[in-house]
């Protein structure tokens, strides 16, 4: 493919809305992972005194977590639909970011709660990270390897971008964390509605 052909096959893509709304979906479910992972550690070592060796424990049951919203993604595909197994990951999603956000600004943030959240937060990037993925690709299947590409990369960069602000706005607290989470909730709702009610 030449560079021509790349450059119009983006522009169409680009021009579809679902490809839109499927890769923002993905690309804000991975910002939110990444808007954590940026001062996790600090955070934790902050409101906890966790250590590194606590917090890489800590780490692994979150990936746990995401290991097991994307066996589910699979299993409610196959029972459900994707579009409705797509509506209990923003379910998850949602759910987790409320009970982040609420805890991140009480005066004493409680551990549970809060990892708890983040644990809902990672089963829902499971579900929604591969089936937004394949949703961005099945629409143009002559498109496939620009498609996931494409979206693999504003993913990316949304990513950076979030990690980057969390880290010039970190203040030893969550609160910063819970309000860009927020934010990269409701871009994922939104972005899910677009694709789902694209033609």
């Amino acid at each position: 493919m030449t560079l021509t052909e790349l450059v119009h096959s983006a522009v169409v893509l680009l021009r579809d809305r679902a490809f839109v709304g499927h890769s923002l979906t993905y690309s804000s479910v991975s910002a939110a992972g990444f808007i954590f992972i940026t001062v996790g550690a600090a955070l934790y070592e902050k409101l906890y005194g966790f250590s590194s060796a606590d917090f890489g424990a800590l780490w692994s049951g979150l990936a746990i977590s995401y290991v097991a919203g994307a066996a589910a993604a699979g299993h409610l595909t196959r029972r459900i639909g994707s579009k409705r197994a797509s509506n209990v990951g923003m379910a998850f999603n949602v759910s987790a970011t409320v009970l982040f956000t609420i805890t991140a600004f009480s005066d004493t943030p409680n551990l549970i709660w809060l990892s708890g959240s983040l644990a809902l937060l990672m089963i829902a990037n499971g579900i929604l990270s591969p089936l937004a993925l394949s949703g961005a690709v099945d629409d143009h299947p002559q498109l496939a390897g620009v498609a996931a590409g494409l979206s693999s990369s504003i993913a990316m960069l949304l990513s950076m971008l979030s990690a980057g602000l969390t880290g010039w706005l970190y203040d030893g607290t969550a609160r910063y964390c819970a309000v860009l989470m927020a934010v990269a909730a409701l871009v994922c709702w939104c972005s899910a509605r677009l694709a789902q009610r694209s033609p």
